[in-house]
C-alpha cells in the first residue's frame, strides 16, 4: 500500500470517527431536549395526588406490577395490582413518585448511558418507558422501567386484598398441633380475597402452592422437591370476596427416606411468585 493510499485510510477511518460522533452528540441532545420538554408539561398539570402503577425489569430483579400512591408528591403507600399485598421495607424503598423517574432519567444522562429510549405520555408528558443501558458492552445491564394506569386522587382504592391462613389437620380433619411420628398432616391453605376487586395471580409453572416444614429456622421439608410441574404459564383468578383452598397429605417422609423425627417444628404454606406465607406450630411426639 503507497502513502496515498494509507493518507485516504486515514482520512477514512476519521470521518467515520466524526460522522459518529456527531450522531452521538445529536441523539444525546434529542433526549436531554425531550426530557426538558417532557418535564416542563409534567410540572405544568400541578397534579401531588394520584395513582401510577409500575414495573421494573432487568436480568437480577424481576418485579410484579406495583400500584404506588403518591400524596403531596411523595410516595406514601405502595401495594402489588394482583394481591393488594402493601409492599415494606427494600421493596418499599424501590419504589417512588414520577418525579423519581425524571430523577432516573436525568442521571442516565449525565453519566453518559450508552443507551437512553424514553417514551413520555402525549398529554401529561410524564415517563412511560424508560430503557437504560449504561454500557452496550456489559451483559444484561439493561434496565426498564414501565408506567401505566394514571389516576387523580387517591381517595377511591379499587384493589384486591388477599389473605392466606394455613391450617394443619389429622385423619379425622381435625384442627391439630399433635402429632405423633408416621402420622398423616394434611395442610390445607385458603387464601381470600376481602378486597374489591378481583385478583389475577400469574405463575410461571403448574405450581401454584407450596409448603415446608421448618426446624430451628432451618428447613427440613419441602413438597415441592420431589414433584414435577408443567413448565407453563398458569392464571388463577380470585374474584372479591372469593375464596381459594389447596390441600395436601404429608405422611412425615423426608425427602433422604427417613421419617421425621420427634419435635417441635413450624409449617408454612406459600402461595408462589408472591409474597403471600403463613405459618402453623406444631409437634411430633
Amino acid at each position: 500500500m503507497n502513502n496515498t493510499s494509507i493518507i485516504n485510510a486515514l482520512l477514512s477511518i476519521l470521518l467515520l470517527i466524526l460522522i459518529a460522533g456527531c450522531n452521538s452528540s445529536d441523539n444525546e441532545s434529542v433526549v436531554e431536549a425531550d426530557f426538558k420538554k417532557n418535564l416542563t408539561l409534567w410540572k405544568q398539570q400541578g397534579v401531588v395526588d394520584y395513582q401510577i402503577t409500575t414495573s421494573i425489569l432487568c436480568n437480577c430483579l424481576p418485579r410484579g406490577k406495583v400500584v404506588n400512591l403518591i400524596e403531596q408528591s411523595q410516595l406514601t403507600r405502595a401495594f402489588y395490582s394482583n394481591t393488594g399485598v402493601y409492599l415494606i421495607g427494600d421493596d418499599l424503598s424501590l419504589q417512588k413518585p414520577i418525579d423519581g423517574y425524571f430523577a432516573i432519567i436525568r442521571e442516565a444522562i449525565d453519566s453518559d448511558a450508552a443507551s437512553i429510549n424514553v417514551t413520555y405520555h402525549d398529554t401529561l408528558g410524564f415517563p412511560t418507558r424508560i430503557s437504560i443501558d449504561y454500557d452496550l458492552m456489559t451483559a444484561d445491564d439493561e434496565i426498564i422501567y414501565s408506567l401505566e394506569n394514571f389516576i387523580t386522587g387517591i381517595d377511591e382504592l379499587d384493589k384486591p386484598d388477599l389473605v392466606i391462613a394455613l391450617t394443619l389437620r389429622d385423619n379425622f380433619n381435625q384442627l391439630s398441633e399433635n402429632y405423633i411420628q408416621n402420622e398423616t398432616i394434611n395442610f390445607n391453605v385458603a387464601v381470600t380475597n376481602n378486597g374489591s376487586a378481583d385478583a389475577t395471580i400469574d405463575f410461571n409453572s403448574s405450581l401454584q402452592f407450596d409448603f415446608y416444614v421448618a426446624s430451628s429456622s432451618l428447613q427440613v421439608w419441602r413438597w415441592s422437591d420431589d414433584k414435577d410441574f408443567t413448565q407453563a404459564l398458569t392464571t388463577l383468578n380470585i374474584a372479591a370476596g372469593e375464596m381459594v383452598e389447596f390441600s395436601q397429605p404429608w405422611d412425615q417422609l423426608l425427602s433422604n427416606s427417613e421419617i421425621l423425627t420427634s419435635g417441635d417444628y413450624r409449617a408454612f404454606g406459600v402461595m408462589v411468585n408472591t409474597t403471600l406465607e403463613d405459618s402453623f406450630d406444631f409437634t411430633v411426639q
